[in-house]
């Protein structure tokens, strides 16, 4: 879940609208839960402990990306 809101985060804060990081969020939560599902396993996607670290390397990326959008450029106040 970690990831996700990440990815929500990151992508409302890059085109600067609440909308677009639900729908972000929620694609990429639908995503994870339903490839799971295509390999039989609903409850992997949440609880698998191989998927952690993956969920929080993406994490990780979507708040540089946060980072970066939300700067403040040198030589203004």
């Amino acid at each position: 879940m970690t990831a996700m809101c990440a990815l929500a985060l990151a992508a409302a804060t890059v085109a600067r609208s609440a909308n677009v990081g639900v729908i972000a969020g929620m694609g990429g939560w639908a995503i994870t839960v339903l490839a799971a599902g295509s390999a039989g396993r609903f409850t992997a996607a949440l609880t698998d402990s191989a998927f952690v670290l993956p969920y929080l390397a993406f994490a990780a990326c979507c708040a540089a990306v946060v980072l970066y959008a939300t700067r403040i450029p040198r030589g203004t106040s």
